[in-house]
């Protein structure tokens, strides 16, 4: 029995819970949840904890009304929000209005491009895109937008192109272009993934600042979390079943530690240049004004060295004109090596349907190309996904596929884009085994990072950006 569900009439200080039995996806041979109760209370922020895998995501997706889908998942449970229970079995299989949901309980997912539009030209316009659709009146959109640009120190970037943002910013938009229309529950997937530590400590405030509000927050993030000392609850998620975590044995604002700090190549490794950048400006268009200015740097071989700065410096930026996207305005860029490039979002990297087709892709359709690709999926413990579908695997196996599809064709320069986002504690293992033996074969690594931990331990130097002075 299917039925369309509206809870458009709800009014404010709503709070909602949640008594699930079992989730499982169409097609798939286990539960990815079990044996589930929540109660999330206005004017209160709750986290939940859980390694990429944990069933978090999913979680999240059905307090927000986007799952079960109908007709294909199974969902035994019920969610009550505002006080009207929802019941899930195999005879009832309400249809919700996402619409008329997301206007009370709104979902960031981890991938803020599920989430932003793509079609509008500046960061003013997509924060007013919902508001626009429901016919908001324009005086008042302007006054919400301006008041969650505050909230989230945006101002500087309402007028931008949001395709040209950094992933960092782009993130911050997508939470400012939730808040605008003005939910009583907020869903929050790894919101901090990929935030500088100013940008950090701005969520977490306007966190605080929503729930004197009487929003009910929660959020969802990995094995360390953020603010976890200014929750009301901290729950942990494992292998579906979700059940207290004491807060002392939560690092709130660490994160995990590795505990081996890689060698300083010396000799004829450090004499050889792999990659240079001298008097480099680097932008987006005659317009505007360029994102790096006079940078100088060179890359030695055996070198694993970090880009560091705030979200928006132009990080991201210098990796790309390493691997060639994008050619400097002023200065040079020379490579005496090959480069390859793992992006920031695995999902921008991954098309093909299955993880062997993916990190094949590109390579000769031969016996040598398949002993290559085995290789390189055993070598970063992928080698049972190899028949599955890489938007079937969790955000850190798509990582780590991601990262395969480069290193399969074997390259002496290796530039990562916040490497660690989205990777488990497993996935950071495989990382830094891969950074060691590429150094230890003289190849050179240049990454970007706001990961202090890793840093620390993988870097041999750091390079410093900043928005006045963009080289050191």
């Amino acid at each position: 029995m299917t039925s369309e569900l509206s809870i458009g009439n709800l009014k404010t200080g709503l709070g909602l819970d949640i008594d699930l039995k079992y989730f499982r996806y169409a097609h798939a041979e286990v539960d990815v949840l079990q044996d589930i109760k929540l109660n999330i209370s206005p004017g209160t922020v709750t986290v939940i904890s859980g390694g990429s895998g944990s069933g978090k995501s999913t979680l999240g997706a059905i307090l927000a009304g986007i799952l079960p889908r109908t007709g294909l998942d199974q969902f035994e449970g019920a969610i009550t929000v505002g006080g009207r229970r929802i019941e899930f079995s195999e005879d009832k299989r309400p249809r919700i209005d996402p619409s008329g949901w997301a206007q009370h309980i709104s979902f960031l997912p981890q991938d803020v491009n599920d989430y932003l539009s793509g079609i509008r030209a500046t960061v003013a316009e997509e924060m007013a895109f919902a508001l626009e659709n429901r016919g908001v009146p324009r005086e008042d959109m302007l006054t919400r937008i301006l008041a969650i640009a505050d909230m989230l120190d945006i101002n500087h970037l309402l007028a931008q192109d949001v395709g040209k943002l950094s992933g960092g910013q782009a993130r911050i938009v997508a939470l400012g272009a939730l808040l605008v229309d003005n939910p009583q529950v907020l869903v929050l997937d790894e919101p901090f993934s990929g935030l500088d530590k100013n940008a950090r400590k701005m969520v977490i405030s306007a966190t605080q600042k929503l729930k004197l509000l009487g929003k009910a927050i929660v959020i969802l993030a990995r094995n360390y979390v953020h603010g976890a000392d200014h929750a009301d609850k901290v729950l942990r998620l494992e292998r579906g079943e979700l059940s207290s975590f004491e807060r002392k044995s939560l690092p709130s604002n660490q994160e995990p530690s590795l505990d081996k700090k890689p060698p300083q190549p010396t000799g004829r490794e450090c004499s050889s240049v792999l990659l240079e950048l001298a008097g480099t400006n680097l932008g987006y268009g005659p317009s505007t004004p360029p994102t790096i200015s006079g940078f100088n740097f060179k890359l030695h071989a055996g070198e694993c060295v970090g880009v560091l700065g705030l979200n928006g410096v132009g990080k991201t930026t210098i990796l790309k004109a390493a691997v060639g996207l994008l050619k400097p305005t002023a200065g040079t860029v020379r490579t005496s090596a090959k480069p390859g490039l793992l992006l920031q979002n695995p999902n921008d990297q991954l098309f093909e349907r299955t993880v062997f087709k993916e990190v094949g892709y590109g390579l000769r359709s031969d016996a040598k190309s398949q002993q290559q690709v085995a290789a390189v999926l055993d070598r970063l413990d992928l080698w049972d996904k190899a028949e599955t579908h890489p938007y079937e695997l969790s955000m850190s196996e798509r990582k780590l596929v991601a990262l395969a599809s480069v290193l399969v064709h074997e390259p002496e320069i290796l530039l990562l884009d916040e490497p660690t986002e989205g990777l488990d504690d497993n996935g950071i293992k495989v990382l830094r085994e891969i950074i060691e033996a590429c150094t230890s074969k003289g190849h050179g690594i240049l990454f970007t990072s706001h990961d202090d931990s890793f840093v620390a331990q993988a870097a041999n130097r750091t390079v410093q950006l900043n928005a006045s002075e963009n080289a050191r």
